[in-house]
C-alpha cells in the first residue's frame, strides 16, 4: 500500500499480525480452559485482569531494560538479551518497506512469486490423494501441508534448538503415546496437567527471582546452563561484507 516505506510497513506489521497473534492465545488459552472443565465466565474474567496486570508489568520491565542494560539486543549482550524477535522485525521491515515487494518478486527473487501459484495447485492434489490413496500412504490422513509449512517458518525465529526441543518431546509423550495407551487418564488429566505446568513455570520464574536473582545467590548445575553450551548457545556471529561486495544484485531497477 505504501511502497518503500519503512514505517508504514513496521506499523501495519506490528497492529496487524500483534492484534491477530493476541487474539490467537486467548482463544488458544480459551480452549485449554474448555479442555480442563474450567467454567468459562470465571475464566474470562480471569483473563481479563490478567492482562490488564500484564500490560502494565510489560510497560514498567521494558522502562527498566532499556534503561539499565547496556548494549541490549546486541548479539553479544552479557545477559543474553539478543531480542531476536525485534532483530526479526528490523530484518522484515528492511526486505518489504524499503527494498519492497516490486523489487522482492520482480527482481532479486523473481522466481518467488510462482510460489502463489503452487500453494494453490498443491492443496487439489492432496486433498484428491486422501480418497484415492490412503491405503497405500496412510499418512497422507494425517498431514496438513499448511500445518507442515507454518511448522517450519518457526525454526528462524532466532531461538535455538533448546527452544523448542523439550517440548517436541512433551508434546510427543503426552499427545501420542499416552494418548494412545492411556486414553481414560489422557482424557481426564492430559489437559489439567497442561495447564498446572504452564502456571507452575509463571510461579517458578517469581519464586526463583524473589529468592535468588534479588539476593545473587548462583545455582550452576547442567539444566541451567546446557541451552547456553556449545554452538547453540553462542551467539550468532555476524558476516561481514568485503569492502565493494553487496548481497544480491549489485543494483535493480
Amino acid at each position: 500500500m505504501v511502497p518503500e516505506h519503512a514505517i508504514s510497513n513496521m506499523l501495519c506489521r506490528v497492529f496487524g499480525w500483534n492484534v491477530d497473534a493476541q487474539a490467537d492465545s486467548i482463544i488458544g488459552s480459551q480452549k485449554l480452559a474448555h479442555y480442563a472443565k474450567v467454567p468459562p465466565r470465571a475464566f474470562l474474567r480471569a483473563q481479563l485482569l490478567a492482562t490488564v496486570i500484564q500490560v502494565l508489568i510489560t510497560i514498567v520491565a521494558n522502562e527498566v531494560l532499556t534503561h539499565s542494560f547496556d548494549d541490549l539486543c546486541s548479539p553479544d549482550q552479557d545477559n543474553r538479551f539478543t531480542c531476536p524477535f525485534p532483530n526479526a522485525l528490523y530484518t522484515a521491515t528492511l526486505v518489504w518497506g524499503v527494498v519492497g515487494p516490486r523489487r522482492i518478486f520482480g527482481t532479486l527473487y523473481p522466481w518467488l512469486k510462482w510460489s502463489f501459484l503452487i500453494g494453490t495447485i498443491a492443496g487439489f492434489p492432496l486433498y484428491y490423494l486422501r480418497f484415492f490413496a490412503m491405503k497405500k500412504f496412510p499418512f497422507v490422513k494425517n498431514f496438513n501441508p499448511i500445518m507442515f509449512l507454518a511448522g517450519m517458518s518457526w525454526w528462524n525465529s532466532g531461538y535455538n534448538l533448546s527452544y523448542f526441543i523439550p517440548g517436541f518431546e512433551v508434546s510427543f509423550i503426552f499427545m501420542y503415546f499416552i494418548r494412545r495407551r492411556y486414553l481414560t487418564w489422557w482424557t481426564k488429566y492430559n489437559f489439567v496437567l497442561s495447564a498446572a505446568l504452564s502456571a507452575g513455570v509463571a510461579l517458578c520464574a517469581v519464586l526463583v527471582f524473589c529468592t535468588l536473582q534479588v539476593t545473587n545467590v548462583s545455582m550452576p548445575w547442567w539444566g541451567k546452563t546446557v541451552s547456553g553450551a556449545g554452538v547453540d548457545g553462542a551467539a550468532t556471529p555476524l558476516y561481514t561484507v568485503p569492502e565493494g561486495t553487496t548481497f544480491g544484485p549489485t543494483h535493480w531497477e
